[in-house]
């Protein structure tokens, strides 16, 4: 069976109303209770008070009787009066304290007139009437007890004391009028007697005290209780036989009983009976007491369901209201989607049928789903093919382009020349950028962008990747400062290419966007090394033109800049940033930007590397002293920051007559004082801002950018032999060059030539393998898309001939267009050593081959 949204929403909400009614109900009955049981308790102490303040009124009267009949004729009788008045006195001052006045202001009103009754009665004018109100009026009180007979744990005991308050007013009212007639010598009416002999028969006859169970003879000697009880009715006998024989029949005359002692006797009867009721009372208000610890624990659960079931039925209001937007939404959500796949309803799913239709059209929309992503990755997959096919077509012609770019920057050109050959080598490098930030963007997209762990040294890498930047940045004018941490570990394990990548993107973007004269500050520092890893700080500082931050929020996104107005200025596709974020997403972490309009922008993020070996990459000190004369320059900052991590101390002077070392650092804005140097025959190194010349009589120059590996070696060939070393490990060296394309054949050979490697050419892989089984080569650099036989295949056959004839694994260097990461690892499946990307640099050569030789043969 089915239920509906709605129905289910109107059962809860009824369900919850139950709750709350009847958590209501019971918090209402146990605080009723609750509150009734100490009423009791107090009515009870009231009813003790009362019937003791009635036992003494009722002795007063009867002495007060005596009194006025006897005319005072016996003197004693005036004494026990006194004493009488006396007792009742402190039992109406002990009640006061019990009660409040308010409550029982009749009683207080009538016990007001008390003292001038007394004086009637001593004066010997007739009081019965008042006496008798107020024995009315206490027993009324005593009879608010019957209230809480609906109480039946206490019901049964309730009517034994109210029974027994009704013995004792008929004992009394049969003291008081029997004691009279006594007092007077008269004859008691015949039927006054009946009645009263009646009363007192149902009054003492009818208490079911035998049925209690608890002792209601506690404190009372049961024996002399109804001793007193069978003196009471043998008196009452004597009494009734004279009454009725001898004063109707004038035979005798006077009582056998004298008046005192059946006052005596009766008055123990009724303190015996007043004892059991406050024995009685005494276990109504144990009860009383335990049925208000009941009653209150039930209160407080009472009041927590109550309370619990109140907050349910508010936040079940809210949710049931939550609940009915969200299916008003979802509703119309399915609706919507109901339209998109051709189906013109108006659902309600609230409605058991809007539920069945709503699955209906999911469904539908969960086939046309997976119809329409089958589509999505079949363009997928083409649009991958045709990237990668592009890609390959295009960085094969470009390579060519680029390597003879740089080859003919090498020959004597004129101004107007070079001028030319720079716009377009810029031109040709943009085109490549622009490739593999759609390329990158597209792997990432398509979540195919994985991380290639590798060993690298962080020194070198980082240092290789800014001095790209050094020739740009030195055109534009720009100051390039590098703080790069000669502590870091000397080798650590990360995707080097992505990073250095990341580092290319960011240096790229502060020398588009900062104007001539500027400053851009790379800062690649250690934080911390714990637990074998390492955190490394990186920042890429500018002082160009600054972002708002309405501006900031949008340069991570692709295809877009901080300003519309940027693209045209400055160019750009708007997918670089977008690239960064997400490699360094992919790295654990997350790229921050402070930035203020036209002033300047700071990228910069943290990342956590694990350390191959901990050695520092700079360990050796040079010991050596100089003196700095030298500006407060970012370049003097820079070289300052170096000289503190090589440990090389240094004197910082004002004054070339200052000078005590034997070695002198200056800037260039003493430039007036080179003559003077070298009149006084003083070494020294002089360092510049961008773009002046060397002075002829300096050792050495130092200009941006400063990189810890390399100003170390430069630094100690300067303080040992005061000459820069010229050695060139790579002489001598042989190459192998797999290419099938002319022009990358004749850019390669050169390039080799230009570094005294001795090189020949393959135009396929078959002939490679030929070629290296006749004649060994040091390197051998492999294009992988070639007809015959591709570079996999040819990696693959030269790694098993190495094998099978235990020879040592000459390196491979992959030279390919193909940048795809599929390619990438299947390069190194088949045995190769490190991967290029077409186009490429005799500075990036020589990068690899010198690694290559620093970690050995692979």
């Amino acid at each position: 069976m089915k239920i509906s949204i709605r129905t289910a929403i109107h059962i809860l909400t009824f369900s919850v109303f139950l709750v709350m009614l009847g958590s209501a109900y019971f918090l209402y009955t146990s605080y009723y209770k609750y509150r009734d049981s100490q009423k009791l308790v107090k009515y009870v102490k009231y009813s003790n008070s009362l019937s003791k303040l009635l036992i003494n009124i009722s002795n007063e009267k009867v002495k007060s009787d005596i009194y006025a009949i006897t005319k005072n004729s016996i003197p004693f009788l005036k004494d026990q009066l006194k004493e009488a008045r006396v007792v009742t006195d402190n039992s109406i001052k002990e009640l006061k304290k019990q009660i409040t006045i308010a409550e029982f202001k009749p009683l207080f009103e009538q016990l007001s007139k008390i003292n001038t009754i007394r004086k009637d009665n001593d004066t010997f004018k007739h009081v019965d009437e008042y006496f008798r109100n107020i024995i009315n009026t206490i027993l009324l009180y005593q009879k608010r007890l019957l209230q809480f007979s609906y109480m039946q744990e206490i019901k049964a005991d309730i009517d034994i004391s109210l029974a027994l308050t009704k013995a004792i007013k008929n004992n009394i009212i049969e003291n008081n009028i029997i004691s009279s007639y006594l007092a007077k010598d008269e004859i008691i009416p015949e039927n006054k007697f009946n009645q009263l002999k009646k009363d007192i028969q149902i009054a003492d006859a009818s208490l079911p005290i035998d049925t209690l169970t608890i002792d209601i003879y506690k404190n009372i000697d049961k024996l002399k209780y109804k001793v007193n009880l069978n003196d009471l009715i043998e008196n009452r006998k004597i009494v009734d036989y004279i009454n009725l024989h001898y004063y109707n029949s004038n035979e005798f005359y006077g009582y056998t009983i004298d008046t005192m002692d059946w006052d005596s006797v009766l008055r123990d009867h009724i303190y015996y009976l007043n004892m059991m009721r406050n024995n009685v009372n005494d276990f109504i208000v144990k009860k009383a007491f335990k049925l208000e610890s009941m009653n209150l624990h039930i209160l407080i659960i009472s009041a927590i369901i109550f309370i619990f079931s109140l907050l349910l039925q508010i936040g079940s209001y809210f949710i049931i209201r939550g609940v009915q937007n969200n299916i008003n939404s979802l509703s119309s959500l399915l609706n919507k989607l109901a339209k998109i796949i051709g189906i013109d309803v108006d659902l309600d799913i609230s409605t058991t049928i809007g539920q069945y239709r709503a699955y209906h059209i999911i469904e539908e929309s969960m086939e046309k789903l997976e119809e329409e992503k089958e589509k999505a990755n079949e363009a997928n997959k083409a649009k991958s093919l045709f990237l990668a096919n592009m890609s390959h077509e295009i960085r094969t012609p470009i390579n060519g382009v680029m390597g003879f770019i740089e080859l003919l920057k090498m020959t004597k050109l004129d101004n107007l020349q070079l001028d030319y050959l720079n716009t377009i080598d810029i031109s040709a490098k943009n085109l490549l950028l622009i490739i593999n930030q759609i390329l990158d963007l597209s792997k990432i997209e398509s979540d195919k962008m994985e991380l290639y762990i590798e060993d690298f040294d962080p020194c070198k890498e980082f240092s290789d990747v800014i001095n790209i930047f050094s020739a740009k940045a030195m055109q534009e004018n720009i100051a390039l400062v590098t703080y790069i941490d000669p502590d870091l570990p000397q080798v650590i394990k990360g995707d080097v290419l992505k990073l250095k990548e990341i580092i290319t993107n960011l240096i790229n973007n502060a020398i588009k966007f900062t104007p001539r004269g500027g400053e851009v500050t790379v800062r690649i520092l250690k934080k911390k090394i714990k637990d074998n890893k390492v955190k490394i700080y990186f920042e890429v500082k500018d002082t160009g033109i600054g972002m708002t931050p309405e501006q900031i929020k949008k340069i991570f996104e692709p295809f877009t800049q901080a300003d519309s107005s940027t693209t045209k200025h400055y160019g750009g596709t708007g997918l670089g940033m977008t690239i960064v974020k997400k490699y360094i997403e992919m790295m654990g972490s997350d790229i921050k930007v402070a930035s203020k309009y036209k002033e300047g922008t700071t990228f910069y993020f943290d990342l956590d590397f694990e350390i191959e070996n901990s050695i520092k990459c700079i360990i050796d000190i040079l010991n050596y002293k100089i003196d700095l004369l030298a500006d407060s320059s970012s370049l003097t900052q820079s070289l300052k920051f170096y000289l503190d991590k090589f440990s090389i101390p240094y004197r910082e002077i004002k004054s070339i007559d200052d000078m005590k070392s034997q070695l002198l650092f200056i800037s260039d804005f003493e430039f007036d004082r080179f003559d003077i140097l070298k009149q006084r025959g003083i070494k020294y190194v002089y360092f510049a801002n961008v773009g002046n010349n060397q002075k002829p009589s300096a050792l050495g120059v130092l200009c941006y950018p400063l990189f810890p590996i390399s100003l170390h070696k430069y630094l100690n060939e300067i303080f040992t032999k005061h000459q820069p070393l010229n050695f060139n490990p790579l002489k001598f060296k042989k190459a192998l060059i797999v290419e099938d394309n002319i022009i990358n054949q004749r850019l390669m050979k050169i390039i080799l030539d230009d570094l005294e490697i001795e090189n020949s050419i393959a135009k396929n892989g078959k002939e490679a393998v030929d070629l290296y089984m006749k004649g060994r080569y040091d390197f051998i650099f492999m294009d992988l898309s070639m007809p015959i036989m591709d570079g996999f295949e040819a990696t693959k056959v030269i790694r098993q001939y190495e094998s099978d004839n235990s020879l040592k694994k000459v390196p491979i260097i992959a030279l390919t267009s193909n940048v795809l990461e599929k390619d990438r690892e299947a390069f190194f499946e088949a045995g190769g050593s490190e991967f290029l990307a077409k186009p490429t640099t005799q500075t990036v050569l020589i990068s690899t081959i010198s690694k290559i030789l620093q970690k050995g043969t692979k």
